[in-house]
């Protein structure tokens, strides 16, 4: 995560970037992969969606939602175990699970609408200065 003087952040994973469409390799961090980076589907604006969650689950829980101590562990944990929601604010818990739906077309459809939902559930529950 990159944040500038203005407060502004981009995920960013250097190295292993792929544009819309393309058929990355798979490549990363794995503690933030999404399960069709290992399958050989190609990168959506889903595949972000799902790396910017499972980041700000890092960021509200202070550790990845999977924690498998091998790779191959961690692959199965983001292809087939739910989310682990217990350590995760009871309001903000819809929008991890959509945000690391395992099928990207049940994941928002892109950051700005992750986010969007973000404010909106926040405003909610915290309030309009949370």
């Amino acid at each position: 995560m990159l944040i500038d003087g203005a407060g502004v952040g981009k995920l960013t994973d250097f190295g292993i970037a792929a544009r819309a469409g393309d058929s990355p390799i798979p490549a990363g961090t794995l503690a933030y992969a999404p399960p069709e980076q290992f399958t050989g589907s190609p990168a959506s604006p889903a595949t972000d969606v799902y790396a910017a969650t499972a980041t700000f689950y890092e960021c509200l829980t202070g550790r990845p939602p999977f924690t498998g101590d091998t790779a191959e562990k961690l692959l199965y944990q983001h292809r087939s175990e739910p989310v682990p929601l217990e350590p995760v604010p009871e309001p903000l818990r819809p929008l991890i699970e959509a945000g690391m739906a395992k099928d990207p077309e049940r994941r928002p459809t892109d950051g700005t609408a992750l986010v969007a939902e973000l404010r909106a559930v926040a405003g909610r529950a915290y309030g309009p200065g949370w």
